[in-house]
């Protein structure tokens, strides 16, 4: 309980330091629905073949630790996709 309360403050404090926080997907289904989400941003800027590439390759990663179930190994993949992305 105590665990839960230091992170949640945590989390707190970060997110009013205007620092971004994405949730860790709880389930697979909302898991699968953030790699479809985040393969549709990379569609919509039209990135460079290259770096587009790079994107398609780290959603396909991120949906094989959605189906997998592993929410830990999901959540940083999506930093990298999102990283990716933004050209990181």
């Amino acid at each position: 309980m105590i665990v839960r309360a230091t992170l949640a403050a945590a989390g707190a404090a970060i997110v009013m330091s205007g620092a971004a926080v994405a949730a860790a997907p709880t389930n697979k289904d909302a898991c699968l629905a953030k790699a479809f989400e985040l393969a549709e941003q990379s569609a919509k800027k039209k990135l460079p073949e290259a770096q587009a590439g790079k994107v398609e390759q780290l959603v396909t990663a991120l949906e094989a630790d959605c189906a997998g179930g592993d929410m830990a190994k999901a959540e940083a993949s999506i930093k990298a996709v999102e990283d990716a992305i933004a050209g990181k």
